[in-house]
């Protein structure tokens, strides 16, 4: 069993094996999905992060984000949670 590190707390069940399928086939480092994410702070900080935000509506945004960017976005100390919309 693989050990988890902190950065994967973060992330809901679905993100992880959406994450490891794409890092395992080497797949299209372009691909991205969209993910709802919470967020502690100021909304501005969030354009500063590797994702298009796009609705934000108090602690909670929706964004799109390139698969490979995932491990980057979720080690932000302004994200609390990334969820996999849809």
């Amino acid at each position: 069993m693989r050990e988890i590190e902190d950065w994967q707390c973060k992330l809901d069940h679905r993100l992880i094996r959406l994450l490891d399928t794409h890092l395992s086939q080497c797949a299209d480092a372009a691909a991205a999905v969209s993910v709802l994410l919470r967020f502690e702070g100021a909304a501005d900080a969030l354009r500063n992060l590797p994702c298009e935000v796009g609705t934000i509506a108090g602690d909670v945004a929706t964004a799109r984000v390139r698969l490979k960017d995932v491990p980057t976005l979720a080690r932000a100390a302004t994200i609390v949670f990334l969820e996999l919309a849809g």
